[in-house]
C-alpha cells in the first residue's frame, strides 16, 4: 500500500490551526492520495480503463474491490498518523463512534475515489468527509432541504457544484459525529446559513490560515477555514457541535 501524498493538520480544542505534528493538539486531520499499481490486474472487467475511470463508473466487482481497498487505506492512514504523532495505540472498531483502545481518542474515516481522510479527536466525537465526486442534481432534488434548493437556484453555475458538495460533506460529517445512521435525515436539514458563510469566507483573497508544510508532499498551501457554530441555530438532529473545519483545496469538512 502506497500513498502518493499525505498531509497532517493539527488543531486546538477551539479549532485553531497549530503546528502539523503538535502532540498537544486536540484534533488531528490527515488527508492522503493513494496509488494502486496492481488494481487493473486485479479486475479483468476494468483492465483497459484508467484508474480514475474505474472510480467514476465501476462494475459491481470493481466497486466491491474499491471499497475494500479504501477501507484498508484509511486504516493505513490512521497508523501513519499514530506513528508521526508518537501515539502507541490501536483502533477499536467494534462500536460507533470508533475510538482508540487505550487513549480512548475518537476516530473517524472518509474516502472518495483514490483519496482517504482520517480524523482523531482527544475529547469529543468528530466527523469528517472528503468528497471528490460531483453531487448530481437528481440527488440534490431528492434529498436537500427546500430552502437549500431555492438558494442553490440563485447561484451562478460555477458556484452550484461547490454549493452541493459543501451541503453533502457537511451532512456526512455531522452524521458521523452524531450517530453514523440515517444519512437522508441529515441531508434534509437546512444548512443554508452555514453554507452561505462558508462560500463567503472562501471568496476572501487570503485564507483564514495557511497550514504548515512539514508533512506535505506535492501540494501547495491548502486553504484552511474555520466556522464557530455558537451563533447558528442548528437543526435538532445535531447535538454538541462546536465548529467546522473546511480544507478547501482538499475538499474535506470536519465537524467537532
Amino acid at each position: 500500500m502506497q500513498f502518493i501524498t499525505s498531509q497532517l493538520f493539527s488543531f486546538s480544542a477551539t479549532g485553531q490551526l497549530t503546528n502539523s505534528n503538535d502532540h498537544n493538539a486536540s484534533i488531528w486531520l490527515a488527508v492522503a492520495e493513494f496509488s494502486n499499481p496492481n488494481w487493473q490486474a486485479t479486475s479483468k472487467l476494468t483492465a483497459n480503463q484508467p484508474l480514475h475511470h474505474i472510480y467514476s463508473t465501476p462494475t459491481k466487482l470493481a466497486k466491491k474491490q474499491q471499497h475494500h481497498y479504501q477501507q484498508a487505506m484509511v486504516r493505513s492512514l490512521l497508523n501513519d498518523m499514530l506513528c508521526k504523532l508518537n501515539i502507541t495505540d490501536q483502533l477499536d472498531s467494534q462500536h460507533y463512534p470508533y475510538r482508540l483502545q487505550h487513549s480512548r481518542f475518537y476516530v473517524c474515516f472518509s474516502h472518495s475515489q483514490t483519496w482517504v481522510a482520517c480524523a482523531i479527536s482527544k475529547n469529543h466525537a468528530i466527523g469528517i468527509d472528503i468528497e471528490k465526486n460531483p453531487i448530481e442534481d437528481r440527488i440534490a432534488k431528492r434529498f436537500f432541504h427546500p430552502h437549500i434548493l431555492s438558494q442553490l437556484a440563485t447561484r451562478q453555475p460555477n458556484e452550484q457544484n461547490i454549493y452541493k458538495q459543501l451541503c453533502w460533506m457537511l451532512a456526512e460529517s455531522l452524521l458521523k459525529k452524531n450517530n453514523g445512521k440515517q444519512l437522508g435525515v441529515f441531508l434534509q436539514q437546512d444548512y443554508s446559513s452555514i453554507i452561505s458563510q462558508l462560500l463567503s469566507i472562501i471568496r476572501q483573497p487570503m485564507p483564514c490560515h495557511n497550514h504548515d508544510h512539514n508533512l506535505a508532499n506535492n501540494h501547495n498551501n491548502q486553504d484552511v477555514y474555520l466556522i464557530q457554530l455558537s451563533h447558528y441555530q442548528l437543526p435538532s438532529v445535531i447535538t454538541h457541535c462546536s465548529g467546522i473545519i473546511y480544507l478547501k483545496n482538499l475538499s474535506v469538512i470536519a465537524t467537532y
